[in-house]
């Protein structure tokens, strides 16, 4: 027993010397051994051993040891061995709150969310004010979308430290998330203000200015951002895509630049400079980049329905189509990629599949204007105007400064003759884009229509040889048959009355009375010669009339169909007149701080 006295006061001194001078390994594996006699002892094999040496003597100084060792390893990112240690730490000391919390951050580190959470959770019950545990189990939730828990905790750790910048940050961050663009300011304002030198907070506060379309503010704090890390690819790439929104093409190309020269890797930034080169109509230059992006990430949605907007540009409607069929088999619920295929298939003159499309991305997204629009190009094609009408409304209700759907719906009302709608819907089209000269000779055309249909005149313009064919049909020809038909009214008269024949030669007499008059057989027969004479020239008559108007009409038609064809194919960078959406990648994601060690 003696013997086992010395090695066990021989092991304590080693023990304790080792952790004064932070030999982690020999503390451990002393205190190991330590710990095991004394825990023989409580068994009451050893009980001598209660005596000598208090349990927390050795317990604590041992949990120490193993949680400096985890922490080593979790900064060596050897995560699992940390998570062995920090295990050990806890279960030496029990009340400890930094063993179940850094068991949550290895945990957080191997993508196991929910048993970090329930670490964090332990970290919360043994120390109430543990605002790191709040932070960092709000960042948790934030990763499995409970953005309103994680808001919880956030609100928790910065009533325990008002002046705690992470903790707004994230705050932020979750708001902008939620779409709260305006709260989420407010945060990175007061993070800004506690820790002005982050260059993270001016990223995301100058996406969230981005989402707010209030772009000129954005690049402001895109250029504090790289101001203060000119390394950072993320800041170039949404300032890049910032100067794209205001079609500044050019200098967002050189942001693009920059962000692949400092990670060549980064498919995102590919994705967005083909936009721009898309932009700029560089059709191939942009088909280019996102090739590159899709060789980079072969699952990027945003490239395959980008690249089947190129194509779209270069005519090669099939091609479009199969990079929409992708993006589609990526992300069913891709509302663009139905309308952009729609688009095309209605290039392709196959409405009633685009319409398909069209209704599925309105099924996916209630309130997208750009589909309503282009359903209602596709509706016009097949002569449905009421439909074309209501998808028309629909879209002008969604975006009021839509101004070619004004146009478009004018024109419809225009081939159904309701003239006064119509020159009230070309004339909002116009003042809403004065500039847009296509608006005007739809305004003159829909006049003329009308000014034809109330007078039952042609336009200018019809041809030389339906006027002659007209003017020659009409000049004498009239006359001519009158007078053949008296002629033979006068002869039948004469033959019923053969003694008028007497007065040409004056060998006889006559009384009137003694006139018979034509018979009823006579007459018909008159009649009916008369009208066997008259009645091709008055078919000839009505073919030129309705030839002239018909081609007036088709002259007329075929302004509007062109117009029309114009007005659908447009392909504006904000507006919803384009048959297909160009998608940028979007703006990188608000950061959010991965975790925080105890402070």
């Amino acid at each position: 027993m003696a013997e086992d006295i010395d090695e066990f006061e021989r092991r304590l001194g080693v023990f304790r010397e080792a952790c004064t001078i932070g030999d982690l390994n020999e503390a451990i594996e002393h205190g190991e051994w330590l710990a095991n006699i004394i825990g023989e002892s409580v068994n009451d094999k050893f009980e001598i051993f209660n005596g000598i040496i208090p349990f927390d003597d050795v317990f604590i100084p041992l949990s120490l040891a193993y949680k400096e060792r985890g922490q080593k390893y979790y900064q060596a990112d050897d995560y699992y061995r940390a998570i062995n240690d920090f295990w050990r730490a806890e279960n030496y000391h029990p009340s400890d709150p930094e063993p179940p919390y850094f068991l949550a951050l290895a945990h957080q580190k191997t993508e196991k969310i929910d048993e970090a959470i329930e670490f964090f959770n332990d970290a919360i019950k043994n120390h109430l004010e543990f605002k790191e545990a709040y932070l960092n189990r709000g960042i948790l939730y934030f990763k499995k979308g409970q953005y309103e828990r994680a808001i919880e905790d956030f609100d928790i750790a910065i009533e325990l430290k008002p002046d705690y910048a992470s903790a707004y940050f994230n705050r932020g961050a979750t708001y902008a998330e939620m779409e709260q663009y305006e709260r989420a300011i407010e945060d990175y304002d007061k993070a800004i203000e506690l820790k002005p030198e982050d260059a993270g907070a001016y990223v995301n506060r100058g996406t969230s200015y981005a989402k707010l379309k209030q772009y000129e503010r954005a690049i402001e704090d895109f250029d504090k951002a790289i101001e203060l890390e000119p390394e950072d690819a993320v800041a170039y790439v949404n300032r890049g895509t910032s100067y794209a929104k205001l079609k500044q093409y050019e200098r967002a190309i050189e942001d693009f630049d920059i962000a692949i020269e400092l990670e060549p890797e980064e498919a995102g930034a590919y994705v967005n400079r083909g936009s721009s080169y898309n932009g700029l109509k560089q059709y191939e230059r942009a088909i280019a980049d996102y090739d590159k992006a899709i060789e980079l990430e072969a699952n990027l949605v945003a490239a395959y329905n980008n690249r089947g907007n190129s194509y779209n540009e270069l005519k090669q409607y099939e091609r479009a189509i199969e990079d929409f069929n992708k993006a589609i088999e990526l992300k069913p619920d891709y509302a663009e990629a139905y309308n952009g295929r729609g688009a095309n298939y209605a290039q392709l003159e196959q409405y009633e599949r685009a319409i398909e499309d069209f209704d599925k991305a309105i099924e996916l997204k209630p309130d997208y204007a750009g589909a309503h629009f282009n359903r209602g190009i596709s509706y016009a094609r097949i002569e449905k105007s009421a439909r074309a009408i209501d998808d028309f409304t629909k879209a002008i209700g969604l975006q009021p400064e839509n101004s070619s759907a004004y146009a478009l719906r004018s024109m419809i009302y225009t081939n159904i003759n309701k003239f006064d709608v119509a020159i009230e819907d070309i004339k909002r089209a116009i003042s809403s884009d004065n500039n847009q000269r296509i608006y005007l000779d739809i305004f003159s055309d829909i006049l003329q229509k009308k000014f034809n249909l109330q007078n039952n005149q042609t336009t200018e313009g019809k041809s030389e040889a339906l006027r002659n064919k007209r003017e020659k049909l009409f000049k004498g020809s009239f006359k001519k048959i009158i007078g053949l038909w008296l002629g033979l009214l006068i002869i039948f008269f004469l033959f019923s009355n053969p003694q008028l024949l007497t007065l040409f030669t004056c060998s006889g007499s006559f009384d009137e009375l003694d006139l018979n008059p034509i018979s009823e057989f006579s007459f018909t027969a008159i009649t009916i010669t008369t009208t066997a004479l008259i009645a091709p020239w008055i078919w000839q008559v009505k073919i030129a009339i309705n030839e002239t108007m018909v081609y007036a009409k088709a002259e007329l038609d075929k302004n509007f169909d062109e117009r029309f064809a114009q007005l659908g194919a447009s392909k504006s960078f904000d507006s919803i007149n384009m048959p297909i959406t160009s998608i940028s990648q979007p703006l990188d994601e608000s950061r959010i701080f991965k975790s925080f060690p105890p402070q």
